[in-house]
């Protein structure tokens, strides 16, 4: 089971390490590829709520995999990318409701493609 909310309002941090990714709420269990992209697409949200950019999303899912020490298969991927894009329908809905916006224009249309959609 994982935290699936990796809002930067969630994460600790001791020094420059991350320490610990904690919002009780949200835990889940999924895919590797699921997980990290959900916090691929959410993890610049702070105090300031904002999603991240397809650019940040892509640098956040290249970093991890560099991490990880592995390249991901095409599907895990795509994978990642449908995650991401479901969180970001998700907020999105919740920004509507006040009014706000969640997604530039063009975004929905590129995470469809990267997902494979």
């Amino acid at each position: 089971m994982l935290a699936g909310d990796w809002e930067a309002q969630n994460l600790r941090w001791n020094s420059d390490e991350p320490l610990v990714v904690h919002d009780w709420d949200s835990v889940t269990a999924a895919p590797e590829a699921v997980v990290v992209g959900l916090a691929g697409s959410v993890w610049p949200s702070g105090l300031v709520p904002r999603a991240a950019t397809v650019s940040e999303s892509a640098a956040f899912l290249d970093a991890y995999q560099r991490a990880a020490g592995r390249a991901w298969s095409a599907g895990e991927i795509e994978a990642s990318w449908a995650a991401g894009l479901w969180v970001y329908a998700f907020n999105a809905k919740k920004a509507s409701l006040d009014g706000a916006s969640w997604l530039a224009p063009d975004e929905a249309e590129q995470r469809l493609a990267l997902a494979g959609a």
